[in-house]
């Protein structure tokens, strides 16, 4: 259990560097610096709150976090980058030699949760402590500041922090509550943590103030409005079937709102969930399909305006389709066979007759099965397409703009993409493959560098990372270029999480337990 003490935030003057003083201060006084992980929530905002006299750092958030801190941490001990400020101009300070300065408190500005802390594209959390104890250990820093939400809560945080003060040797101070806007529960009132207390003892005295002030690096105007809180809401989980597989959003009963529909690999079936459109799911109603049903789709393919499912049935080498009410209820499947341990499935409108059909990646043939639909729900034995070894993902796009849908897809076994160029009357030309990273799992679609043609984005499980592969527009695509994900990188899909307009990755990291969200690869 960790010993906690409030630290108040009252207003209190500070001098800007280059001002009266100024040399004073870099000799004398504390020097505080303030990194911020731009995943936040209008980071901005707060970057711009910082009080005068305080270096500032925005992490990249395509990197890892803990690295480039301990870089940033490096630079400032060997008297390098103090006149550099990330992307802000802060006022000139006079210089001094490094052994001059007054020790460095450290605030890191990031979204948190119970011990753990989110920073570029990687965590600090007990679980890697030790992989990054080198590094910490060279941090040499006065007080280190963690505004993270919740951090410091329950056993997790204690002994995160606990640890983490064991390593860093530096007094530190965190939150077990909401950190930031007070209308959403936050407060900016962080705890001092002390080293081993008595079991059960929490001390809330108040702790050693900042020159006579708050510690807080940022102005009072921005403490108190500043929009957002610092951390992830709490997940809320909803019951579905027994080691469910894939999940798509949909809307089943025609209300406008996403309802959710999940593959159970052991019960052989379907869970369906109507959204209350405010966050909440009922109760699941499942529908029997194949045996080890593993992917799921959505796609309209009687033309009634309802949405209907198609499952991949990697134990009965088939794909059940099941046609929708429009009431939240599906018809009996009808199944149609394809290859061997078929994955995944996807939508596409491959002939050009306004009818949608399904593409299906079959692991254990090297195939994908192409099946048109007839527009009534019922759809053309299919017709298979030589790819790599043991494909498990496939994806559809526009890689050589000629109007017509593509196929893409990720062969674990062969650590590459193949790409298959359509024909136009159903039919796709034989494969070019593409070399990507080792297991490539899940293959997706985006426009990474805003040329306006497509390019693709792999995860590769053994690599811990993302290939982005971009297109020249006329079927081609480059050399990959790789970035960092998390441990056994196995889903990624596309998004405008920061709302810049360009396109960002999130990967799920099965061996972290995590999300990897990567901000803007405009390359």
């Amino acid at each position: 259990m960790s010993t906690i003490n409030h630290i108040t935030n009252p207003n209190s003057p500070q001098e800007k560097y280059g001002g009266p003083g100024a040399a004073a201060h870099l000799s004398g006084q504390r020097r505080e610096l303030v990194i911020i992980d731009p995943n936040v929530d209008q980071w901005q905002i707060l970057a711009a709150g910082v009080k005068p006299a305080t270096f500032v750092h925005i992490l990249d958030p395509n990197r890892n976090g803990v690295e480039q801190i301990n870089e940033i941490l490096e630079e400032r001990k060997e008297g390098r980058g103090e006149r550099k400020e990330s992307i802000f101009s802060l006022p000139p300070h006079p210089s001094s030699s490094p052994s001059s300065l007054s020790p460095l408190s450290l605030h890191l500005i990031s979204h948190g949760s119970p011990g753990t802390l989110y920073l570029g594209n990687s965590t600090l959390e007990l679980g890697n402590l030790e992989k990054y104890r080198s590094q910490l250990e060279k941090w040499h820093i006065a007080h280190l500041y963690i505004y993270g939400c919740e951090v410091a809560a329950g056993d997790a945080g204690a002994e995160f922090l606990q640890k983490l003060h064991h390593i860093t040797q530096t007094s530190i101070y965190a939150n077990p509550h909401l950190t930031g806007n007070t209308a959403l529960g936050g407060t900016w009132e962080l705890q001092q943590i002390h080293p081993c207390p008595p079991v059960g003892e929490r001390s809330r005295t108040a702790a050693p103030l900042l020159d006579g002030g708050s510690p807080s690096p940022l102005s009072p105007h921005t403490l108190t409005t500043y929009p957002h809180t610092l951390g992830f809401s709490a997940q809320t989980t909803f019951a579905v079937g027994d080691s469910p597989q894939s999940v798509t959003v949909g809307d089943f009963n025609g209300d406008k709102k996403q309802d959710l529909a999940v593959t159970n690999l052991i019960n052989n079936n379907v869970s369906v969930l109507l959204g209350d459109g405010s966050g909440g799911f009922s109760p699941q109603t499942t529908f029997a399909v194949g045996a080890l049903p593993v992917s799921v789709t959505v796609g309209d393919f009687n033309g009634d305006k309802n949405q209907d499912l198609a499952v991949a049935n990697f134990g009965s080498a088939n794909v059940s389709v099941l046609l929708g009410d429009g009431s939240g209820g599906f018809s009996a499947q009808t199944t149609f066979a394809v290859g061997a341990n078929p994955l995944f499935v996807t939508v596409g409108d491959f002939n050009n007759d306004n009818n949608q059909d399904l593409a299906v990646a079959n692991g254990g043939s090297d195939n994908v099965s192409v099946l048109l639909g007839d527009g009534s729900g019922g759809f053309s034995a299919q017709t298979t397409f030589a790819v790599g070894a043991n494909p498990v993902s496939v994806t559809v796009g526009d890689f050589n703009g000629d109007e017509k849908q593509d196929l893409a897809v990720a062969n674990r076994f062969s650590d590459n993409v193949s790409v298959l160029l359509r024909d136009g009357s159903g039919g796709f030309s034989a494969q070019t493959t593409f070399a990507v990273g080792d297991d490539p799992q899940s293959v997706t679609v985006g426009d990474f560098n805003g040329d306006k043609k497509q390019d693709l984005a792999v995860t590769n499980v053994s690599d811990d990372n993302v290939s982005v592969l971009l297109g020249d527009g006329s079927g081609g695509f480059s050399t990959q270029t790789t970035f960092a994900a998390g441990g056994d990188s196995f889903s990624v899909t596309v998004g405008d999480f920061n709302g810049d307009g360009k396109q960002d990755l999130a990967v799920t990291n099965v061996s972290d337990d995590n999300v990897s969200v990567l901000l803007g690869l405009i390359l």
